[in-house]
């Protein structure tokens, strides 16, 4: 999949969603946040990479249409390092950056005795940037999903807390290359989804309307 047609099927998602704010009903809220994911080891033909756990941050655009059902559009950035051994390439340190853009929906579920609280589970799609921080790699996109559940608790009508485990997926369909060096060297999948990060995060957000 090129990278051009991600970056257009995420627009065009981003687009979707967004129109849907123009009407604003119950809820619009702005989330930022920050967390880690913990590292993760696949496999590559002729070899295994790893992409090491570090710190994540991120914002989101949360639109709740009803009590029941609500929409975000997600950012997370992660500056992380990966490691690649392989027979056709052999690198143990490669700075890299990974860019989230994701958007769904959460199903939300009020137990009967915490009216502040709201626990949810979610599931998005999207893209992931793989950005090394080094001229020997090129970057590279790919489609991805997000699977998540958490809780909001509302410390007022208008402000709250947020805490959420996440599974981020990216999609590298069957002997697709990433990590592609100027030489030509580089590294290919062995599955449609051998990467998962799993990670976690917590956060503030504030709510527009009510």
């Amino acid at each position: 999949m090129t990278a051009k047609l991600t970056k257009r099927a995420v627009m065009l998602i981003c687009a979707i969603l967004l129109s849907g704010f123009g009407a604003i009903g119950q809820g619009l809220e702005l989330h930022v946040f920050g967390g880690g994911n913990i590292t993760d080891r696949f496999d590559v033909n002729g070899g295994t990479a790893w992409i090491y756990g570090s710190a994540i941050f991120g914002a989101s655009v949360w639109y709740q249409t009803n009590n029941h059902f609500g929409y975000e559009l997600e950012y997370l950035r992660q500056n992380t390092n990966a490691e690649v051994q392989s027979t056709s390439l052999y690198d143990t340190d490669i700075p890299m950056v990974l860019n989230y853009i994701l958007a769904g929906g959460h199903w939300l579920f009020e137990l009967e005795n915490a009216e502040k609280m709201d626990f949810n589970l979610g599931i998005k799609g999207g893209a992931v940037g793989f950005i090394p921080q080094t001229y020997r790699y090129e970057s590279g996109w790919q489609f991805a999903l997000g699977f998540n559940a958490g809780a909001k608790y509302y410390l007022t009508e208008r402000i709250g807390i947020r805490l959420q485990f996440h599974l981020l997926v990216p999609l590298q369909f069957a002997g697709g290359g990433f990590w592609f060096g100027n030489g030509g060297s580089g590294v290919s999948s062995t599955g449609f989804a051998t990467i998962t990060q799993l990670g976690m995060i917590g956060g503030i957000f504030y709510r527009f309307t009510h």
